[in-house]
């Protein structure tokens, strides 16, 4: 939440910071989806 509100401050609106949290957000689910396939494959 820290991230966000300073990335609001610095840019003065909440678009880039929402835009932030949704990029940041797909990243998290594509490293997680890759890594539960290939443990998924080698166990």
């Amino acid at each position: 939440m820290a991230t966000f509100a300073v990335i609001r401050r610095k840019s003065g609106q909440w678009r880039w910071a929402l835009l932030q949290f949704g990029e940041l957000t797909a990243l998290a689910y594509v490293v997680t989806t890759v890594a539960f396939q290939v443990g998924r494959v080698l166990l």
